[in-house]
């Protein structure tokens, strides 16, 4: 679990880089203008940009991502729920990239 958590996290960083999203209007928006992290949500909405709003259900991925931090250094007393997790993970690795390809033009 740790490991895909890991690579899910690194390509949503290489693909969203803090000074980029700070550019957008999601970020300058922002409730807490006072926090100055780079959320998940805010890199997932710079990652695929214009469709962010056809996947606005998407968009709470956050909670199961949260959800799937608890596994990673402790073993889950229902092993059904970790793949689940895992599963879920792989999808938006998956995604990540594939909208990155078509925003890079690289159809």
């Amino acid at each position: 679990m740790a490991g895909i958590r890991e690579i899910f996290t690194d390509i949503l960083h290489a693909l969203s880089p803090d000074a980029e999203v700070m550019k957008t209007a999601v970020w300058q928006t922002r409730t807490n203008q006072q926090d100055t992290r780079v959320t998940r949500p805010m890199r997932l909405a710079y990652v695929v940009g214009e469709k962010a709003a056809e996947l606005e259900a998407a968009f709470q991925f956050d909670e199961s991502v949260s959800r799937s931090h608890k596994f990673v250094h402790t073993f889950a007393d229902d092993p059904e729920l970790v793949r689940v997790q895992m599963s879920q993970l792989e999808n938006w690795i998956y995604l990540l990239l594939h909208y990155a390809k078509h925003q890079s033009g690289n159809n």
